[in-house]
């Protein structure tokens, strides 16, 4: 059907269905760089992300462990080494935590190995959300005497975040019956975190 420009001025197209109608597309906006689409029912909407960031991570210690866990402590694992961070929003030097700069849903995935001090303990860790704890991944009781002379805790979760003042870390938690300091394995493939936009 040929469209009438005299008939059309000023009118956006009708979305599919009974109302369907030709149309012109609709002026959209003066924010330059920001990737829209333009939807059927004749508006635009701002693509996932913001100018295609994800704000993808990818975190380890380097092969380092991280040693004077305190026993029945809550400690912070800083994850000092980053192996991919292309937007910056991943603090390895201070507070080693993660603040996405984009606001939406992410995936959030990682493992942390530690190895007692004795022969019998009970192991967490723990996600922080804007420094409350969000979930455990993990915590049980192992005897090394079974030939468990360390513990991997790997984890998964979906997590809203704001884009700007939202944060997450990761605390660690060891209590052996010695009652002496514990330490998580510093090996990349042993203790990782990775966490990326996936959705809004």
């Amino acid at each position: 059907m040929a469209l009438d420009l005299q008939q059309t001025q000023g009118q956006v197209f009708g979305p599919s269905g009974a109302n369907h109608a030709p149309g012109l597309v609709p002026d959209p906006g003066s924010s330059a760089g920001v990737i829209n689409f333009l939807r059927e029912d004749g508006t635009w909407q701002r693509a996932e992300g913001v100018a295609g960031k994800t704000n993808f991570v990818w975190v380890d210690r380097n092969n380092v462990n991280q040693t004077g866990i305190a026993n029945n402590v809550s400690t912070k694992l800083a994850l000092n080494h980053k192996n991919a961070d292309p937007d910056g929003v991943f603090d390895a030097v201070t507070n080693f935590r993660y603040q996405p700069n984009v606001a939406g849903t992410f995936l959030i995935c990682g493992a942390v190995t530690m190895v007692p001090s004795s022969t019998t303990f009970e192991m967490g860790v723990n996600i922080f959300k804007n420094g409350s704890s969000l979930f455990i991944s993990l915590d049980m009781a192992f005897n090394t005497a079974l030939n468990m002379a360390s513990l991997s805790a790997p984890f998964a979760a979906l997590v809203q975040m704001n884009g700007t003042t939202d944060f997450i870390e990761m605390f660690v938690f060891m209590s052996n019956s010695g009652g002496a300091a514990n330490l998580v394995a510093g090996q990349v493939a042993d203790t990782f975190f990775t966490a990326q936009r996936v959705g809004p």
